[in-house]
């Protein structure tokens, strides 16, 4: 499934567009967020809607854009030179305590 940014939809195999039909807030603990929820207008007559989703209903995307900016800024820090070298130390680290306790 294909993202557009510019116009905020997704794009299914079948050329389908799903697009935003409404927003719901969401809480974790106290943090509240605002997730985005996608529904395609109809599945009726697409080939492709066993392999898409096994469901009765139409398909439905929740996204939230606070939480993907999140999820790629902590994959940065991780796969940058620092991150790599801090997840060394630390296996490094951890390790050699538990060789030492047994």
């Amino acid at each position: 499934m294909k993202y557009d940014s510019e116009s905020d939809v997704y794009t299914c195999a079948n050329k389908r567009l799903i697009k935003v039909t409404y927003l719901k807030r969401k809480q974790i603990k106290m943090d509240t967020y605002e997730v985005q929820v996608y529904k395609c207008e109809s599945y009726n007559n697409c080939f492709l809607r066993g392999k898409c989703f096994k469901g009765k209903n139409n398909k439905k995307i929740e996204c939230s854009k606070v939480l993907t900016k999140l999820r790629k800024r902590s994959q940065d820090n991780i796969k940058n030179k620092v991150g790599i070298l801090l997840r060394m130390n630390h296996s490094i680290q951890v390790e050699g305590h538990f060789g030492v306790t047994k």
